[in-house]
């Protein structure tokens, strides 16, 4: 596969682009400092970021795309992304980046060299990906949604308490 070894040889040209435009989805402000800081106490986010996207790239450039290994990977920038204010298509839209960034990168060499079976047998692999992301951001909602319907149970349960304690103080004072 001449493509999956042109990519292999720009991989970190690949995860650099892919980073730039994954951390493009969030505000201006925070952007800068999130590309610029390399700490990771002091940018636990856009650590986490870095980190996984180069981490799925060297998944994704395997010779044999192993799904089972990409989960763990995928998990770490998923539970940031599922309770940040993102719809859930940008919340795992950032995977499909990854298909713009090697377009433009081999364009040429795709068109050039009639790769255009390969492209599409490394675009099936970002699809899986991408599948992968949705169900472990739905999976980490529906775990947002339960800490907050519980809380709110937790909540009502505390104000039923109190009103319970107000009832018998002031049947206490009518006796």
């Amino acid at each position: 596969m001449q493509l999956l070894e042109q990519i292999r040889e720009k991989e970190q040209i690949i995860i650099d682009r892919w980073l730039d435009l994954t951390l493009d989805t969030y505000p201006a402000y925070s952007t800068g400092f999130m590309k610029n800081q390399r700490n990771r106490f002091a940018n636990p986010v856009g650590n986490t970021i870095r980190k996984t996207l180069s981490d799925m790239v060297k998944i994704l450039l395997a010779d044999e795309l192993e799904v089972e290994k990409l989960t763990p990977c995928l998990d770490e920038i998923i539970k940031i992304r599922s309770v940040q204010d993102f719809s859930p298509a940008q919340a795992v839209g950032f995977v499909f980046f990854l298909k713009k960034v090697i377009r433009e990168e081999f364009y040429s060499d795709i068109i050039s060299l009639g790769l255009f079976d390969e492209l599409l047998l490394m675009e099936s692999r970002i699809d899986k990906l991408g599948l992968c992301v949705f169900d472990l951001y739905l999976k980490h909602r529906e775990r947002v949604y339960e800490i907050r319907a519980h809380d709110a149970m937790r909540r009502v349960q505390m104000l039923l308490a109190r009103m319970n304690r107000m009832d018998r103080k002031i049947s206490e004072e009518n006796i």
